[in-house]
Protein backbone atom coordinates (compact mmCIF):
# COMPACT_ATOMS: atom_id res chain seq x y z
CA UNK A 1 0.00 0.00 0.00
CA UNK A 2 1.52 3.53 -0.87
CA UNK A 3 2.79 5.63 1.75
CA UNK A 4 -0.10 8.54 1.82
CA UNK A 5 -2.73 6.08 1.40
CA UNK A 6 -1.72 4.36 4.46
CA UNK A 7 -1.62 7.60 6.40
CA UNK A 8 -5.18 8.39 5.17
CA UNK A 9 -7.19 7.16 8.12
CA UNK A 10 -4.95 8.54 10.73
CA UNK A 11 -5.06 12.30 9.44
CA UNK A 12 -9.14 11.39 9.21
CA UNK A 13 -8.78 10.88 13.00
CA UNK A 14 -6.33 13.07 14.38
CA UNK A 15 -8.40 16.16 12.44
CA UNK A 16 -11.29 14.53 14.06
CA UNK A 17 -10.01 15.29 17.28
CA UNK A 18 -8.31 18.34 17.16
CA UNK A 19 -11.71 18.72 16.22
CA UNK A 20 -13.14 17.37 18.95
CA UNK A 21 -15.90 15.53 17.19
CA UNK A 22 -16.47 12.11 19.02
CA UNK A 23 -15.94 9.12 16.97
CA UNK A 24 -19.46 8.31 17.55
CA UNK A 25 -20.48 11.70 16.24
CA UNK A 26 -18.45 11.45 13.17
CA UNK A 27 -19.39 7.73 12.39
CA UNK A 28 -23.08 8.82 12.30
CA UNK A 29 -22.36 11.83 10.32
CA UNK A 30 -20.35 9.98 7.47
CA UNK A 31 -23.31 6.81 7.78
CA UNK A 32 -21.00 4.47 8.99
CA UNK A 33 -20.32 2.21 12.34
CA UNK A 34 -18.10 3.12 15.18
CA UNK A 35 -16.39 -0.28 14.35
CA UNK A 36 -15.95 0.88 10.78
CA UNK A 37 -14.83 4.53 11.36
CA UNK A 38 -12.12 2.95 13.87
CA UNK A 39 -11.02 0.73 11.46
CA UNK A 40 -10.37 3.41 8.97
CA UNK A 41 -8.58 5.49 11.53
CA UNK A 42 -6.46 2.79 12.14
CA UNK A 43 -5.72 2.23 8.44
CA UNK A 44 -7.11 -0.97 8.42
CA UNK A 45 -9.46 -0.25 5.29
CA UNK A 46 -9.31 2.35 2.85
CA UNK A 47 -12.58 4.57 2.71
CA UNK A 48 -14.58 4.34 -0.58
CA UNK A 49 -14.44 8.10 -1.75
CA UNK A 50 -18.14 9.23 -0.83
CA UNK A 51 -17.30 8.14 2.93
CA UNK A 52 -14.18 10.40 2.11
CA UNK A 53 -15.75 13.39 0.54
CA UNK A 54 -17.88 13.40 3.90
CA UNK A 55 -15.58 13.01 5.90
CA UNK A 56 -13.43 15.68 4.15
CA UNK A 57 -16.39 17.98 4.47
CA UNK A 58 -16.91 17.50 8.11
CA UNK A 59 -13.24 18.12 8.65
CA UNK A 60 -12.86 20.83 6.42
CA UNK A 61 -10.15 19.64 4.67
CA UNK A 62 -9.84 18.37 0.95
CA UNK A 63 -9.40 14.87 -0.54
CA UNK A 64 -5.73 16.31 -1.95
CA UNK A 65 -4.59 17.87 1.19
CA UNK A 66 -5.15 13.91 2.94
CA UNK A 67 -2.89 12.79 0.13
CA UNK A 68 -0.41 14.94 -0.05
CA UNK A 69 -0.14 14.96 3.18
CA UNK A 70 -0.54 18.57 3.65
CA UNK A 71 -3.62 18.13 5.98
CA UNK A 72 -1.09 17.46 9.17
CA UNK A 73 -0.51 21.29 8.96
CA UNK A 74 -4.60 21.61 10.52
CA UNK A 75 -3.43 18.72 13.07
CA UNK A 76 -3.08 19.91 16.72
CA UNK A 77 0.12 18.75 17.65
CA UNK A 78 -0.90 16.91 20.74
CA UNK A 79 -2.68 14.23 18.02
CA UNK A 80 0.01 14.48 15.97
CA UNK A 81 2.26 11.76 18.02
CA UNK A 82 1.61 8.57 15.53
CA UNK A 83 2.29 10.01 12.65
CA UNK A 84 5.90 11.14 13.78
CA UNK A 85 5.72 14.85 12.81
Amino acid sequence: MDQNVARVGFLIGALRRTKGISLADMAEKIGKTESTLSSIEADEIVPNIYTLQKACTILDVGVKELYDDTAIEKVAPEHRELHGS
